[in-house]
């Protein structure tokens, strides 16, 4: 029985920027390793790149997940102090980093929905949502 390899040269600097963060470089050895070894050595280069890719997602999941906790603690602090409602809260939030100078637009709330470490959350839609009205 032929073993099957799911390596693909073609979509090796995509995985490995996903991996580690960077496109590998002319001069890598990791990247000169893989193109000039065996399927063998392909495969084993590239089952390591994919662990060190659900690593890094892991990371970021957890990240976003402490960074959407953060942020929810701060929305409920200021409805607490005073906003009345989530969206108001959200909004108070918004304004009290907002540039003063120009009027808001979405690539603004964006911008400070990104600034909270939230913009790719589940929950970014009723935060821009809210900042949209």
């Amino acid at each position: 029985m032929a073993k099957e390899y799911t390596f693909s040269e073609d979509l090796f600097s995509d995985l490995h920027k996903d991996a580690l963060g960077y496109r590998p470089r002319q001069d890598s050895s990791l990247a000169w390793d893989f193109f000039n070894g065996s399927d063998d050595d392909k495969q084993s280069i590239w089952d390591f790149l994919i662990e060190q890719m659900v690593a890094r997602q892991a990371e970021e999941a957890e990240y976003e997940r402490m960074a959407v906790e953060a942020f929810e603690a701060r929305i409920a602090h200021v409805i607490e102090a005073g906003a009345g409602d989530r969206d108001t809260a959200i909004r108070w939030l918004y304004q009290s980093e907002a540039p003063e100078s120009r009027e808001s637009h979405t690539q603004d709330y964006e911008h400070f929905l990104y600034n909270q470490g939230v913009l790719f959350s589940d929950e970014s839609k009723d935060y821009l949502s809210a900042l949209e009205v």
